[in-house]
C-alpha cells in the first residue's frame, strides 16, 4: 500500500463465528440477499482500488525546476497545485483535482497524482508558471503509460476519467476544461507595454 506491504491478521480478542452466524458468500446475512447494514460492497471497493492502482501512471505528472529555498514540502506542493487548477479553471469538478504527493529529497522536482485522466492532462497547461521565482516544468512521468481502450471501459462511471459524463463530471466539461473557457471572474489585471524596442 503506497510502496509498503501492510499486514492483515486476525485481532488478539477474535473469536470464530458460530455456526448459525457465519455469513454467506457475497458478504451477507444467512437469509439477506443483500449487504451487511452498514457496511460497503467490498466487490466494489476493491474494484476500485485496483482502478486506480491501474491508473495512476497516467494520473500523475511531474513537476520541475521547484524553487529550493522556499521550504517546500509535499503538503505545500498539493496545495499549490490544487489552488492553481483551481485559478486556471483545469479542474473537472468541484473539489481538489490533486489527491496525492511527492517531492524530492533535495526538493528540486516532484509528482502529483490527480484524482482523473483528464486532469492529469489539463496540469501540462502549468508548465511556466512562476513559483518564487522560477517557471516550474510540468510534464509528463518516465513511467507515463496512456490509459487503453479496455482501461477506459472499465473506468467508464467511477470519476477516474474526468471526461463528459464521468461520474461528478458536468456535461459541459469537454477535454476535461469547461467549453466556455477560463473563468474570466478570476482573472488579474494585465499591462501592456508597447514599444519597448527602439529603431535600429
Amino acid at each position: 500500500f503506497y510502496g509498503a506491504p501492510i499486514r492483515v491478521n486476525r485481532p488478539h480478542d477474535y473469536v470464530p463465528p458460530t455456526e448459525g452466524n457465519v455469513m454467506a458468500p457475497g458478504g451477507s446475512l444467512p437469509g439477506a440477499p443483500g449487504l451487511v447494514p452498514g457496511m460497503p460492497n467490498m466487490n466494489n471497493v476493491n474494484n476500485m482500488g485496483t482502478l486506480m492502482q491501474l491508473t495512476k501512471k497516467c494520473r500523475r505528472v511531474h513537476v520541475g525546476n521547484l524553487p529550493v529555498n522556499a521550504g517546500l514540502t509535499p503538503a505545500t506542493l498539493k496545495t499549490f497545485i490544487n489552488q492553481l487548477m483551481t485559478q486556471l479553471a483545469l479542474t473537472v469538478k468541484p473539489g481538489d483535482p490533486v489527491i496525492d504527493s511527492f517531492l524530492s529529497q533535495d526538493g528540486k522536482f516532484g509528482f502529483v497524482e490527480m484524482r482523473t485522466i483528464a486532469e492529469a492532462n489539463n496540469a501540462l497547461a502549468m508548465s511556466g508558471i512562476e513559483y518564487f521565482g522560477r517557471n516550474i516544468r510540468v510534464g509528463r512521468p518516465a513511467d507515463y503509460a496512456p490509459a487503453t481502450e479496455e482501461l477506459i471501459k472499465q473506468c467508464e462511471g467511477t470519476g477516474l476519467l474526468g471526461f463528459a459524463g464521468d461520474a461528478g463530471v458536468s456535461a459541459g466539461v469537454f477535454g476535461g476544461a469547461a467549453a466556455s473557457g477560463p473563468d474570466l471572474s478570476k482573472a488579474t489585471c494585465v499591462v501592456a507595454i508597447r514599444q519597448m524596442m527602439s529603431p535600429a
